[in-house]
């Protein structure tokens, strides 16, 4: 995506899926960039996710396996 400033622009799009192409236009509207997505939002509620998965299947009894006759 191109850099530039907020605003509206007028583009060119192109449509090719009825079998033949043709171009029309539409407007775009750029608005300002919001904040920076955090990395760590994201990492601690999946570690803690994580780990009480690993909590809970270290917790599960192991059974012997049954031999059949």
């Amino acid at each position: 995506m191109p850099d530039v400033e907020p605003g509206t622009y007028p583009v060119a799009i192109y449509d090719g899926a009825e079998e033949g192409g043709h171009y029309t236009w539409d407007l775009f509207t750029v608005t300002e960039a919001g904040a920076a997505a955090r990395t760590w939002t994201w990492i601690v509620p999946l570690g803690i996710v994580g780990l009480v998965g690993v909590i809970l299947i270290a917790r599960k009894p192991i059974e012997p396996p049954v031999e059949e006759r």
